[in-house]
């Protein structure tokens, strides 16, 4: 059984901003989806998960971005997961032109059981056959974001039905496009993340509105998202 789960795909419009290269949140999308993709093929997807009263749940992400490809340009995204660590499943992810590495990603996963509202041990959730490898991603480790905020938040998002998702609360990839929703496209250009990460804390749900506060540390933009009194995320954005 394959150990890396590849397809071969074009930057479509859709997954482009204004600079019309791949969004970053398009990545996130993008790799979330080829996680999905092939953990059905492994029998581990949502629907299989979900036959025995499980969810795939999200704890942290992070992507480097070497360089954003642009509408048309033709590229190759591959995923694998890590060897399990009890109640924690690491996946990997790259997307690439010929030798060239355009972005590379990692996610911590968890395993919820529905009933119970507990994480599942998970050292057996893929095939016997299948063979994972510890190619883990050069550089991928995530950091501790601690430390005090400012008390002024300095935007706020309300979360819509366009964020929520079949576990009937705000999707991962929702946060990171709340995010980019905070900022102009002009500031964007001058942000221009070469990392980021992401932390999921608490879960949102519609009409929460999400205070967001943020502080610069070093080359690192750090941003909080809380709804009242609960961290839902933090953010850690590498910036040039």
């Amino acid at each position: 059984m394959g150990e890396k789960y590849v397809k071969e795909i074009e930057i479509v419009p859709s997954r482009a901003d204004a600079s019309g290269k791949m969004g970053f949140a398009d990545c996130f999308d993008m790799f979330m989806d080829m996680a999905s993709e092939h953990a059905g093929s492994l029998g581990v997807g949502l629907n299989d998960l979900g036959r025995m009263g499980q969810f795939w749940l999200t704890v942290k992400s992070k992507v480097i971005f070497k360089r954003r490809p642009m509408i048309s340009e033709k590229v190759t995204i591959s995923t694998w997961p890590e060897s399990n660590n009890g109640g924690k499943v690491y996946r990997c992810y790259e997307i690439a032109r010929g030798s060239e590495t355009l972005a590379l990603g990692k996610t911590e996963w968890a395993v919820f059981d529905l009933n119970t509202g507990r994480p599942v041990v998970v050292d057996d959730l893929y095939p016997q056959e299948y063979n994972v490898i510890d190619d883990r991603t050069v550089g991928m480790t995530f950091n501790r974001i601690t430390g005090e905020f400012p008390e002024e938040a300095f935007a706020t998002y309300k979360v819509n039905a366009n964020d929520i998702d079949l576990g009937q609360h705000m999707n991962n990839v929702a946060y990171i496009r709340a995010l980019q929703s905070l900022y102009t496209v002009d500031e964007w250009k001058r942000i221009s993340p070469l990392e980021i990460e992401i932390q999921y804390r608490k879960p949102c749900f519609e009409g929460e509105t999400i205070e967001f506060r943020k502080k610069i540390e070093g080359d690192s933009l750090i941003v909080q998202g809380r709804v009242g009194d609960k961290v839902v995320a933090l953010y850690k954005l590498v910036i040039c």
